[in-house]
């Protein structure tokens, strides 16, 4: 069932690059979703699903910029799929690019809102839940819909990738044989862990 879906998501990936192009942000979707898909199976396509993932991120970094959430959720996959296969140096490196993405957009959604005294509503309409227009570099426009606002979203996002750069550094120690005990991997976590909390501190204080 996967490699049928697998072929499928291959076919409609060639449609759409003939139509859209190689460099549409639809078709960086699609690459995501055939490197999910291929990072789900087995090992051996394991280096098919990195192509997909770099891709994903070249077009993202491209038509977004480099500071787009969009870029984070690139890396955080290539991370992911370094981490599955053990190879935490690799995951590490790209969390802790995928962790500053979320980190300075996070970071600045809550001085916006402790600066402007600013809480943005959860709807914008009742025709409209959360309707988000993107204007791209190109000039493409895009419409996300969510029923979380973006600071809720920057928040979950930024606790998975800390929470899981928390624990490949702590994989990467047992694997070199390195103490549990101490080190500059634990020493890391606790300033992670530690920043963790002043946002979600900085979170709270701006909500009231």
């Amino acid at each position: 069932m996967p490699m049928l879906i697998l072929m499928f998501r291959i076919f409609l990936f060639y449609v759409e690059r003939q139509v859209l192009g190689k460099d549409h942000y639809v078709t960086a979707f699609v690459l995501t979703s055939m490197g999910n898909v291929l990072s789900r199976t087995d090992n051996d396509h394991s280096e098919s699903a990195a192509l997909c993932y770099n891709e994903s991120l070249r077009i993202s970094r491209q038509r977004f910029g480099p500071h787009h959430e969009k870029v984070a959720s690139a890396l955080f996959n290539i991370a992911s799929l370094y981490d599955s296969n053990s190879n935490f140096d690799k995951a590490m490196h790209y969390y802790n690019r995928a962790l500053s993405v979320y980190k300075r957009n996070y970071s600045k959604e809550l001085r916006v809102r402790l600066c402007s005294g600013l809480i943005r509503p959860i709807s914008s309409g009742p025709d409209d839940e959360s309707a988000v227009t993107e204007i791209l570099s190109n000039g493409d426009e895009i419409t996300l819909n969510d029923s979380s606002t973006p600071s809720e979203q920057l928040n979950e996002q930024y606790k998975k990738v800390a929470y899981a750069l928390r624990r490949a550094r702590r994989q990467d120690a047992i694997q070199r044989g390195d103490s549990a005990e101490g080190g500059s991997c634990i020493d890391d976590d606790w300033w992670l862990t530690f920043e963790v909390l002043v946002f979600q501190f900085v979170e709270m204080f701006s909500s009231y």
